[in-house]
């Protein structure tokens, strides 16, 4: 207990003398002496109490910098809790923010956030973790019994310059020896104070400022970070008075950047005796500018006190022993290479300064290395070395066998540490390290190494508006890693350069939240390559002009060109990405600027989340169930480069990566593929070689297609095959295939091209006809009239097959192999195509072939015969294997009804004639040879297709316009339409007409063969057999049926209702 103790002992003795300084925003400060904030301490810790906060529960603490917010960091140890301080919003994008306070509130499982009512919406956002909220001192009584400690006292949130949020767990032990370690590297005294700017949230500002006080209640004068930024001048004062202070070197090259020595004349920094310097590795001329700044008020450079520390050794590893003059070398930059010697170059401009040696207790040793000046990866171990994360494990930083390897590195000399970067921030070119501390080759920049890819490279984030040229830029970088380094140049709003809480570049994470689309204002200045993007950008500045470009729009640059394809002739196309639901128009904006052609889509969040969640679904279920648009605008979204980003792009990328994309693309082509490849074996086995082969070149290219989203190459669009395969052939992946590929697609051949497929991924497949059966197809039926054979597609197309073919169609049965059909060869390749059978393949269904970027294959629907007339009485006439009548299936079952009928009625009223002669009813004559006439007429357009038919005098006056290849038999129609009949001569010369007429209308439409109905029994009967089959076919169709008569012989199946011995 003697370690809790020496933390938070101090709440059962106060001092009512010294306390804390807390610095107000009028320039004055505001004292609270330890014996009030105590008090403070206990209230709050008898809330966390009542609540059941006890050993093992992390808090987070998040709030701003305030004596309450210090009584409730103290008040978690109190009660015997776990604290976590949480960093405020200051600066941050607010998604961005969110998004880092889940991470926390995760990675710590916090069980409770004491927060301020301004803050609390924050944690409800973030997570919903149960709150404490705290506006002013509880009245609660103070908790004097405090709790039982649990074995870890902080939970520092590791600061995430390299990785995600994970908590640092800090024994009560770990924390009492690095506090001795302080005491004992700077010589503090119970005397002593100590002037910070540091955030409280952070390991140097939190351990090395506040608990390395308070636990002694030593004097501290704290100032927010905000504050310091504004009046640097104002921590140099307290400092003054303090003697010891801390700080980042940056915050050094601050203050000599911001001070000038009027700024600080009365300022007597000969007092000042210690400034603790560490946080990141330290730049020599910062020291030498904050000295020539200070030097006049008596500052001397032996109160620097260079350190190396990180929250996972609790705070301070090694120290500059007090008193030594600092050590500084001069090494080769060029020359650095991870395990081997550094080369010292004395009075090299690149000096490292050295941060000391290990703290009492403590070791440090470079891993691997046997000597001095070995560069390796820096070890710390002792008893300040934490106990391991709690949250995500992953990263450089990492423990093992008590020891704590750091993942910077670094190198001994006499000693003495020196410190060069972090080992994931640096990148190797031609052999040696560059560390990204030392490519920051302008004010306001921040460069990141990018490890991915083939080739390392870096990326250099500019704060805009920057004032140095991109070219000068460029150089200084070349200077430094060579002309063959790729380098990225992203701009970044105001303030966009992501720090720690303690000023540490976040240079990890600038590049994560980039990749991710989640740097919200940053813009693409420049790739490696080629000058397309300088283009790419110009024309999107005179875009701009031209079109409405949202301000909150993520531009996209996509397409072929985007992916490293195109030509000159390529548009250039850019989409943008608007945030919320509308539903945005697909088709472009058009723009010629340049001598280009510039395209611009415009797309809601919503509708690209749509197609991205079509995909995601398709992952997840494996399927492959996806269009090819939705597939083709997912993967230029994807591949696209964003040259701007806008809020809530980072989400949408979330939804699915490429690589899930190319597996589900690689699955999606080798689908479509297989049907190309069956439907080319099949059609091989029917005889059919010349369209196997153009369905076997099919098939070979989406294999290919699948085969290179296999191995990353995503691009939809098939044209730029042949650059996909160069690009794949370039990184040595399958370089004989490919060659096979371009040899065989050339001169292919159906078993050639069945065995390459096979090797590229397909399913085996034989030229076996066993394998090929046939299959009914839903909705295709069969109307037998007479001698005629139709085929009735789907209720809408109707087919009538010729002699030979209809001998063939009889021959189908259907789930008989090619190996067992008696139907033609030729004639089964004829049903397939157009629809009448399918093809299906064993073990694997019906056959579906699919070309690529085509819409799937459907049943051929050739032009509607011309034969004239469209029926007859005994069915359509045929003028080919397959003819497809110009009339739809039901209206044509209408004609044909309407064909049958007028027949009928012809007969009827032929009868009625000669009787009505016989009896010299010449008027009733009269009327039934004008029926006679007209019913004709409707025989001749019910045969030329005409349906529904109009009255009979249209028909009569536009007959030669209906049946335009027998204007004779209109003139005739027209006479005898109006004839009349006196006496027994003229019927008899009537009759004869009438009959001429009617016999050529039933020579050119067919009819000769139509019985006359009602001369005798069996002709009746046979009336009845031409009608009930046409009205079968009708009724299958829906077709409209004129008179009840017909509904009831299709009722009855043709019999006649009340007739003996008919079924």
């Amino acid at each position: 207990m003697r370690d809790v103790e020496s933390i938070r002992g101090w709440l059962s003795a106060p001092a009512a003398d010294t306390g804390i300084h807390l610095a107000g925003d009028d320039g004055g400060w505001d004292f609270v002496p330890y014996v009030a904030l105590a008090d403070q301490v206990l209230r709050i810790t008898r809330l966390l109490t009542d609540r059941g906060i006890g050993a093992g529960d992390a808090v987070g603490v998040l709030m701003p910098t305030s004596h309450l917010c210090l009584a409730a960091m103290f008040a978690v140890p109190a009660a015997g809790a776990t604290l976590t301080p949480i960093a405020p919003p200051l600066f941050h994008d607010p998604e961005q923010y969110l998004r880092h306070l889940g991470g926390v509130l995760d990675g710590a499982q916090a069980r409770v956030v004491i927060t301020t009512s301004a803050l609390a919406g924050l944690v409800t956002a973030a997570g919903g973790r149960a709150q404490l909220v705290l506006d002013e001192v509880p009245a609660a009584e103070p908790l004097h019994d405090l709790g039982e400690p649990g074995p870890d006292v902080l939970l520092q949130m590791t600061s995430g310059s390299t990785g995600r949020p994970r908590g640092a767990r800090i024994s009560w032990r770990n924390l009492a020896v690095n506090l001795d370690a302080i005491d004992a590297a700077c010589h503090l005294t119970p005397a002593d104070a100590t002037a910070s700017w540091l955030p409280l949230y952070h390991d140097m500002g939190l351990i090395g400022a506040v608990f390395q006080t308070v636990t002694r209640q030593r004097g501290l004068y704290l100032m927010r970070p905000d504050q310091f930024v504004r009046d640097p001048a104002r921590w140099l004062r307290a400092a003054a008075d303090t003697r010891h202070t801390v700080a980042p070197p940056f915050g050094l090259a601050y203050t000599a950047r911001r001070l000038t020595p009027a700024d600080i004349e009365g300022i007597d920094l000969s007092r000042l005796r210690t400034i603790v310097i560490g946080a990141e590795p330290i730049n020599p001329d910062h020291l030498r500018a904050f000295t020539e700044l200070t030097a006049r008020q008596g500052f001397s450079p032996t109160a620097f006190l260079p350190s190396y520390g990180l929250a996972e050794a609790t705070l301070i590893a090694t120290a500059h022993p007090m008193g030594d003059p600092l050590q500084v070398v001069g090494i080769d930059k060029a020359a650095l290479r991870h395990g081997r010697p550094v080369t010292f170059v004395p009075g090299a401009a690149t000096g490292v300064v050295s941060v000391g040696v290990p703290m009492p207790g403590h070791q440090v040793r470079i891993d691997g290395a046997a000597a001095d000046g070995v560069l390796g990866e820096i070890v710390v171990s002792g008893d300040s070395v934490f106990g391991g994360y709690r949250g995500d494990p992953d990263g450089a930083t990492r423990l093992a066998g008590g020891a704590l390897h750091t993942g910077d590195a670094g190198f001994l000399l006499d000693g003495r540490l020196y410190v060069l970067g972090r080992m994931g921030t640096s990148l190797k070119v031609n052999g040696r390290t560059v560390f990204a501390e030392d490519l920051d080759v302008a004010a306001k920049v921040m460069a990141v190494a990018v490890n991915e890819g083939n080739r390392p490279g870096v990326a250099l984030f500019i704060e805009q508006p920057c004032t140095t040229p991109l070219s000068e830029l460029r150089t200084a970088l070349v200077a430094h890693v060579g002309e063959d380094t790729p380098l990225w140049f992203i701009g970044v709003p105001r303030g966009g350069l992501a720090r720690t809480s303690s000023g540490k570049p976040r240079r990890a994470h600038m590049w994560e939240q980039w990749s991710s689309g989640r740097l919200v204002g940053a813009e693409l200045l420049s790739v490696p390559g080629s000058g397309l993007l300088d283009t790419v950008r110009a024309l999107f500045a005179e875009a701009r002009r031209l079109a409405v470009i949202p301000e909150d729009a993520t531009v996209h640059f996509e397409g072929s060109l985007a992916e490293g394809f195109g030509n000159d002739g390529s548009d250039i196309d850019l989409l943008l990405l608007v945030p919320g639901a509308g539903a945005e128009a697909v088709m472009p904006t058009v723009l010629f600027i340049g001598g280009h052609r510039v395209e611009i889509r415009t797309q809601s969040h919503a509708q690209v989340r749509s197609r991205l969640r079509r995909v995601r679904e398709a992952v997840d279920r494996g399927s492959s169930a996806v269009s090819e648009d939705t597939l083709n605008r997912v993967q230029r979204f994807l591949r696209g480069t964003v040259l701007r980003i806008g809020p809530g792009y980072g989400e949408l990328r979330d939804i699915v990566s490429y690589p899930e994309l190319t597996g589900l693309l690689a699955r999606w082509w080798q689908r479509r593929a297989d049907q190309c490849l069956r439907q080319s074996a099949a059609l091989a086995l029917l005889g059919q070689e010349p369209e196997a082969v153009s369905w076997a070149r099919e098939g070979l290219t989406q294999t290919m297609k699948a085969f290179l989203a296999a191995h990353g190459e995503g691009y939809v669009e098939v044209k730029w095959l042949p650059l996909q395969m160069d690009r794949l052939h370039r990184s040595g992946v399958a370089t004989e295939l490919l060659e096979e590929y371009r040899r065989l697609d050339s001169a292919p051949t159906v078993a050639g091209v069945l065995a390459l497929a096979t090797r590229l991924g397909a399913p085996a497949l034989t030229l076996d006809p066993r394998n090929v059966t046939l299959k009914r197809v839903p909705g295709v039926t069969t109307w037998p009239i007479r001698s005629t054979t139709h085929v009735v597609r789907g209720k809408s197309d109707l087919f009538v097959l010729s002699p030979e073919c209809a001998e063939s169609w009889r021959q189908v049965v259907f789930e008989q192999t090619l190996a067992q059909t008696r139907a033609e060869a030729a004639h089964l390749r004829l049903f397939a195509r157009h629809g009448l059978i399918a093809l299906a393949w064993r073990g694997a269904g019906i056959i579906k072939p699919v070309a690529a970027m085509c819409d799937p294959v459907r049943p051929l629907t050739p032009p509607p015969s011309l034969a004239r007339p469209v029926l007859t009485i005994e069915g359509a006439p045929s003028d080919g294997a397959i003819a497809r009548s110009p009339l739809p299936a039901k209206a044509f079952a209408e004609a044909a009804s309407a064909l049958i009928l007028a027949n009928m009625v012809v007969e009827n009223a032929r009868e009625d004639f000669d009787g009505s002669v016989k009896d010299g009813q010449w008027q009733v004559s009269t009327l039934c040879g004008r029926r006679i006439a007209t019913m004709a007429v409707r025989i001749l357009a019910s045969a030329w297709g005409v349906t529904p038919l109009p009255g009979d005098q249209v028909l009569l006056h536009d007959l030669d316009t209906l049946v335009p290849e027998h204007p004779e038999l209109a003139g005739r129609a027209r006479r005898l339409a109006g004839l009349t009949i006196d006496d027994h001569d003229e019927a008899l010369r009537v009759h004869a007409d009438l009959d001429r007429f009617v016999a050529d209308v039933q020579t050119v439409t067919g009819g000769r063969m139509f019985p006359s109905s009602f001369a005798s029994r069996e002709q009746w009967q046979e009336t009845l057999r031409y009608g009930y089959q046409w009205l079968r076919m009708g009724g299958y169709l829906d077709a409209y049926v004129e008179l009840d008569e017909a509904r009831d012989l299709l009722s009855t199946g043709g019999a006649q209702p009340s007739v003996r011995g008919q079924a």
